[in-house]
């Protein structure tokens, strides 16, 4: 204990007390200020140990002490591994939490402590659908770039805010985001969030006999022409229909027997909203319509056809004298080629139509539309036939 003396009425430590008490202080400020320290400092005899976050790994080197073998400890120095200089995995030894490793080399007087840095938390990330088209949104607490992968497995890039997902809702996904990392950040927690796939297409077909495209549903379905870039979404004045003309959707108007209708290829898609993105698109292609080849001749109500063009097959219709031709609703009957068919139910006056048939493709499966109309006006019946 300090021995202390009176002066002057108060009492004193003297000089002999005080020595030690100095001695004490001074030595404690030697060994804080020699102790361990992190990763960004090189007092005293310390190995140098610099992390990489981007790559993961501990770059070990000799410090001041010129040290020549190496140790890591996990446990705050009670235990000691040996390691090899230069780059050491650290991916094994990354947390949630922060995590301090011990680093000495066999000259150094005291350890080093790097600290590595718990994992950052991960982007907030959202799927959002505005007027029919899919996008990615995300935003993050701690700055920095974000990156996304598509899959599990897949490659880390650069992420867009406000991504359009279209390509990804072709088949539907989950994409991974988190902040990327550099040489002195980790990167993040990864957050997830699903694609969903897109709707199919709109079961739109083309008849070829009728000339127009079925399958609309009114205020739903949209389409285009040509690669126009507007798309028309179908009327709603009349709730219940579900068609519409080639005449109509290549500008015609009224329908013609006798003018060939231009090739075109039309593209459809159910309309998006604020709450579903827009369906699949699907693409009929229309080839350009056939006239009606001049191969056939009418005696009285007798018609024959001369063709041998291969798989080429003819058809009828009847339209009573004063009465138009409605491809909607026009009943059509088949002509044989090369063998006089005689028309029944028919009157003087009367229009006969004639044309070769809509047919698929074999090969192509592509639908072909009917070929434009010959027209005949009957002006005798044939004898023997009755209406």
């Amino acid at each position: 204990m300090t021995k202390l003396k009176y002066v002057k009425d108060k009492w004193a430590p003297t000089m002999k007390g005080i020595l030690p008490l100095m001695a004490l202080i001074l030595l404690l400020a030697v060994v804080k200020l020699l102790g361990p320290t992190n990763a960004t400092a090189n007092t005293g005899a310390q190995v140098n140990v610099v992390v990489n976050y981007l790559t993961e790994t501990a770059t070990i080197s000799a410090g001041p002490g010129g040290s020549n073998a190496f140790y890591i400890s996990l446990d705050k120095g009670k235990t000691w591994e040996g390691i090899n200089a230069g780059d050491m995995d650290i991916a094994a030894f990354l947390s949630t939490k922060e995590v301090d490793l011990y680093f000495k080399g066999n000259k150094d007087t005291i350890p080093r402590i790097v600290t590595l840095m718990a994992e950052p938390p991960e982007p907030k990330v959202t799927y959002t659908v505005n007027s029919g088209i899919g996008r990615i949104i995300y935003s993050t607490t701690t700055g920095g770039s974000v990156e996304y992968r598509n899959g599990a497995n897949g490659t880390w890039k650069p992420a867009v805010n406000n991504m359009p997902t279209s390509l990804y809702e072709i088949k539907g996904t989950t994409l991974y985001y988190r902040t990327a990392a550099t040489t002195s950040s980790r990167p993040s927690k990864i957050a997830s969030i699903k694609v969903p796939k897109r709707p199919t297409a709109p079961a739109v077909k083309l008849d070829g006999s009728k000339l127009m495209l079925t399958g609309f549903k009114p205020g739903e379905t949209e389409y285009r022409i040509n690669d126009e870039v507007a798309w028309t979404t179908f009327p709603v004045t009349d709730l219940k229909a579900k068609s519409i003309s080639l005449y109509t959707l290549f500008t015609y108007g009224v329908a013609s027997s006798s003018t060939p209708l231009p090739a075109g290829k039309i593209e459809f898609r159910t309309k998006g909203s604020d709450k579903k993105v827009t369906s699949a698109s699907k693409i009929i292609e229309i080839p350009a319509q056939l006239p009606c080849p001049d191969v056939i001749y009418i005696s009285g109500t007798t018609i024959t056809i001369s063709d041998s063009t291969p798989k080429r097959n003819y058809e009828y219709a009847r339209v009573a004298a004063g009465s138009t031709l409605d491809f909607s609703t026009a009943k059509w009957t088949t002509i044989p080629t090369n063998k006089p068919t005689i028309i029944t139910k028919v009157n003087v006056n009367d229009k006969i139509y004639v044309r070769i048939k809509s047919y698929t493709d074999s090969v192509t499966k592509q639908i072909i539309p009917a070929s434009t109309c010959k027209e005949i006006t009957i002006t005798s019946i044939t004898p023997g036939k009755t209406k």
